[in-house]
């Protein structure tokens, strides 16, 4: 390896950059809902990626061409791949800029706006025979491809579906609002019995599920919060959405504030093997234990306790929306209701 100014890495690094600033003024509209869930080790893998290939791409001169022999094939197809990753911006320029067209597949190429340069970076590292450039590669492809492909998977769901509104009108619009993304997961047998989280208190049940924390996928809190509520392993791939409710009213912790909270339903599967709850505090206090339930009889659970419970429904808000779920599934599956 030597030290000295790369030409061929500064036309690379052109070739990658000015693209992306000219897409800083054309990204699709929605983009930045997708930046809200970014995996943070993957962001972390991400900027040191281009931080150490952006550096060492310039400063080793062993990038540049020293005559033509069998290594030059490998410079070739990498900036053959270059001029593929040219010709995807310009394909996407030319298109209504939607999430769509930003990750619509470009010669068959999946994500082809990410793995394109990686892909080109990876290739000159070879050529220079630079181990540094590769090692550098390698954590940005990591990073930069795996969060693409989750912005990928996440553009896949399919399109919006509101399955209930519920407002409280227990609040002052002029209330400042606190907005909470939540997940549940809906898990059925091969009896047809759903799996619901039952208070040993109150005697409601509910869905199994909870918020998704700042940088996690709704995808990665499903299985974490129904391992942590039920101790069932969620199988990823089979994580299919459903749709979704909007919950506003008073926040009882804030003070004068609104509430508002949009919960996502999944559709999942689990694995057979079955692990130990690990409860918050406040879920031991309510005595969550998993249940395995027909819709039918978990409805009339759920109008049994509503009705003993009028005046405090408020403690278990998720009553009422998750009723209305039950409800829904139950006239989807056109199974004879008992109620």
């Amino acid at each position: 390896m030597h030290f000295g100014f790369s030409y061929i890495g500064l036309l690379f690094l052109l070739m990658l950059i000015i693209p992306n600033l000219i897409w800083t003024k054309n990204q699709p509209a929605d983009y930045e809902l997708y930046v809200k869930n970014e995996n943070k080790i993957l962001l972390a893998l991400e900027r040191a990626g281009e931080a150490l290939v952006t550096c060492i791409a310039l400063i080793f001169s062993d990038f540049n061409i020293h005559g033509i022999t069998a290594w030059s094939v490998i410079l070739l197809l990498a900036f053959i791949i270059m001029l593929f990753y040219e010709a995807y911006w310009i394909k996407y320029f030319k298109s209504k800029k939607t999430m769509q067209d930003f990750y619509s597949s470009f010669c068959g190429i999946p994500v082809a706006g990410a793995s394109l340069p990686v892909a080109a970076f990876f290739l000159l590292g070879i050529y220079g025979r630079n181990p540094f450039m590769i090692m550098a590669v390698i954590i940005l492809g990591i990073g930069h491809i795996g969060i693409h492909l989750n912005h990928k998977k996440e553009l896949e769901i399919p399109q919006k579906v509101v399955l209930k509104e519920l407002d409280w009108h227990n609040y002052k619009e002029d209330w400042p609002v606190i907005r909470r993304e939540a997940v549940r997961g809906i898990i059925r047998n091969k009896e047809g019995k759903y799996a619901f989280v039952q208070s040993r208190l109150y005697g409601e049940c509910k869905f199994p599920g909870g918020g998704v924390e700042e940088g996690e996928s709704r995808q990665n809190t499903l299985v974490r919060e129904v391992a942590e509520e039920t101790g069932m392993v969620v199988i990823p791939a089979s994580i299919r959405y459903f749709g979704e409710t909007l919950e506003r009213k008073k926040g009882y912790k804030d003070g004068e504030s609104i509430f508002e909270q949009r919960s996502y339903y999944y559709f999942c599967e689990v694995e057979e093997k079955c692990n130990s709850q690990r409860l918050t505090d406040s879920e031991k206090k309510l005595g969550y234990e998993l249940k395995w339930m027909r819709l039918e009889e978990a409805l009339r659970q759920m109008r049994k306790v509503e009705v003993e419970l009028e005046d405090w429904l408020w403690k278990i808000p998720w009553l009422r929306r998750d009723s209305s779920v039950m409800e829904i599934l139950l006239h989807d599956s056109n199974q004879p209701s008992k109620l």
